[in-house]
């Protein structure tokens, strides 16, 4: 065969064979550690991008030309005029239109005079320079454009310029940012784009990642969200290997029991495609949720960020912030994004309940199985539904470990994502409880108007409404409103609701008023000063009570002439007080003046447990910016929620299921 072989080729074989007697073979290696050289790739050449302008004097066009300009990244500066271009010339309007991908960008540069710049129509920049230049430097996220059905990545960039004085002067560049890079981190989310990390070669650039940490003992999963190749090492075993070639970019395993104590993570990762660059990782506990964000409503491509979102709950429960807000601010769309949410937990085999509500389109899966599916525009109510599990072998020899997966998008009517996947074994605490909660004001009783003509009885009934949704959502618990929109509801009428519905629990919702520089939270109970208690022996009522309740009636003459008229419930009273005043203040992140004493007809005359709190001071600036948030405003419903939760666990229910965190 060898000699056949060289009789066909002759001495160019002899001479290869020659070439290669002495070279050392290459040992066996991990295809990050083979040097791929760059001069076998096809590195393409640098794209440019066409500009159109137009001359303009006192509104009329009076010449138009074009130039072509660099377009990753884009530079853009006048070619050079003749004399006879600036006669009767007023204002120059350049526009190009050149791909974008989605990103986060630098737009910078130089001009003299008045400058607009306008992206996809929608000004950017408008900035005068009168004697001197200007330099301007601003960053921007481009997205994906949602009126397109195909090359949504095309954009327009304009640029109008005008009241310059002689000589148009103007240098426009837009470039990614790039960004550092941490190689000590322990959760790694980066995208570089079609650029790298700064000090890394453009293309084909390898990065080595490892850190030390203390890990808690229990069950891990390891997610891995690249195209190029990547893998990952726990305590020096390969756990995780991406496969460039697939057109499945996430990966993911499992690691079951791992010990308590000091462990050592290695990703090791190579732009082996030349192209977009990313790479986003983790290693997280069961029961919490990596989350993956796209500029884009579809969850294709790669991500352009990435976050571990913790679950303190003994179910698989997961809530995303994703109305008010963008998720991560300056890198994800706010109102334009989608997300694949992915976690495992070990469930044993049974029946459990899913629900789910999603601001627009959301999809849910079950071992690679999908068992929720609602991809279209609009706001969800809440869904239920019956789910069978058996055991399963798909990613690991223990049958009683499941993934999750979740993907939803928001576009046209954000909404925060909430999924619950609990057993259908019903607690041992049979009690079904029912909260009221009471919206203060309403109708033609404003209540105090804030700052920017923010008002009180807006507020509240949004933040009643956010408590109602959790405990609708969350629990088998009954709750009613005194009142679901804006009307007014007399005071003798709200305590007597929650009498009527022989309620466990009242809460009335404000926000005070007072100074510009009066500012925190508070939360009221109907009780009585010490030194009135000492002056009085009156000796406590037999009426029975359910024990659910501690009922203080020696106590309720000293506070009304006629006892019927006062709430007999103040040490249960005043441990609600106390159990929401302690969540509001973790979570809201205002000043705390405390659980207190308050003279209130809704909670004097009420016969249960009943509070009045406080959310802050419409007239502080601080207090009013975080009133008038739709995100903190959930934040105050949440504490709300879980400290009436508090306090039924005080009295001896198991709440363990319904808590958020």
């Amino acid at each position: 065969m060898i000699f056949s072989q060289l009789r066909k080729h002759g001495f160019l074989t002899i001479l290869i064979c020659l070439c290669f007697i002495n070279y050392p073979l290459p040992s066996k290696a991990s295809p990050l550690e083979y040097e791929v050289p760059i001069a076998s790739k096809q590195i393409p050449e640098a794209p440019l991008a066409n500009w159109d302008m137009l001359f303009f004097n006192n509104g009329n066009t009076i010449k138009s030309s074009t130039t072509t300009t660099a377009a990753s990244p884009i530079k853009f500066s006048y070619p050079k005029f003749d004399q006879s271009q600036l006669n009767n010339l007023k204002s120059i309007r350049s526009t190009t239109t050149t791909m974008i991908h989605s990103g986060k960008y630098y737009v910078s540069g130089e001009f003299l005079g008045k400058l607009e710049i306008y992206v996809d129509n929608k000004l950017f920049l408008k900035d005068e320079a009168i004697s001197t230049s200007k330099k301007i430097k601003k960053s921007i996220l481009i997205t994906e454009l949602l009126n397109k059905s195909t090359s949504r990545d095309i954009h327009t960039i304009q640029l109008v310029h005008s009241n310059f004085q002689s000589i148009p002067t103007l240098n426009f560049t837009l470039k990614p940012i790039q960004q550092t890079v941490n190689l000590n981190e322990r959760d790694i989310s980066y995208n570089w784009g079609y650029y790298s990390p700064i000090g890394q070669a453009f293309d084909f650039f390898h990065l080595n990642f490892i850190h030390s940490s203390m890990y808690k003992q229990g069950d891990y999963f390891a997610t891995l969200y690249t195209d190029d190749l990547a893998s990952i090492f726990f305590d020096e075993q390969k756990i995780l290997e991406s496969n460039p070639t697939s057109t499945n970019m996430l990966n993911n395993a499992v690691i079951e029991n791992v010990s308590v104590g000091e462990h050592i993570v290695k990703t090791d990762y190579a732009d082996s495609n030349g192209g977009e660059a990313a790479i986003h990782s983790a290693i997280t506990p069961f029961s919490n949720w990596v989350a993956y964000y796209f500029n884009n409503t579809s969850s294709i491509g790669l991500p352009v960020s990435k976050q571990v979102i913790t679950n303190q709950s003994p179910n698989i429960l997961l809530k995303a912030n994703n109305e008010s807000s963008s998720t991560i601010p300056s890198v994800v769309a706010k109102n334009y994004f989608s997300a694949r949410y992915i976690t495992y937990k070990r469930l044993p085999a049974g029946t459990y309940h899913l629900e789910y509500k999603s601001g627009e389109g959301v999809g849910i899966w079950l071992d690679g199985k999908q068992i929720a599916y609602d991809w279209k525009d609009g706001k969800k109510p809440l869904r239920k539904l019956t789910v069978n599990i058996s055991d399963n072998t798909l990613y690991s020899n223990s049958k009683d470990i499941h993934q999750f997966t979740v993907r939803t998008y928001n576009r046209k009517s954000p909404q925060d994502l909430f999924v619950s996947f609990k057993s259908s074994i019903e607690s041992p605490d049979t009690q079904i409880k029912t909260i009221v909660i009471d919206p203060g004001h309403g109708g033609k009783d404003t209540g105090a108007i804030g700052i920017g003509g923010l008002k009180e009885k807006d507020v509240v009934l949004d933040v009643s409404q956010r408590v109602e949704t959790l405990f609708n959502d969350l629990t088998p618990y009954n709750v009613y409103l005194t009142r679901s929109k804006d009307i007014f509801i007399p005071l003798n009428q709200r305590p007597a609701l929650a009498i009527s519905k022989k309620a466990h629990a009242f809460v009335s919702i404000h926000a005070n008023a007072g100074s510009s520089s009066a500012s925190g939270l508070e939360t009221y109970y109907y009780g009585i000063k010490s030194s009135a208690i000492n002056k009085t022996n009156i000796n406590a009522s037999k009426t029975n009570y359910p024990t659910f309740f501690s009922k203080e009636s020696s106590i309720t003459s000293v506070l009304e002439p006629t006892a019927s008229k006062t709430n007999p419930y103040i040490t249960d009273s005043k441990t609600l007080a106390n159990f929401i005043q302690k969540r509001m203040v973790a979570s809201y992140q205002l000043q705390d003046r405390g659980a207190k004493h308050g003279n209130f007809q809704v909670i004097r005359s009420n016969n249960l447990p009943a509070v009045l709190t406080e959310l802050g001071f419409i007239t502080n600036k601080n207090d009013a910016n975080k009133l008038g948030s739709p995100y903190w405003r959930q934040i105050a419903a949440e504490a709300i929620y879980m400290g009436i939760l508090d306090f039924f666990e005080s009295k001896g229910s198991d709440v363990s299921g319904y808590r958020l965190y």
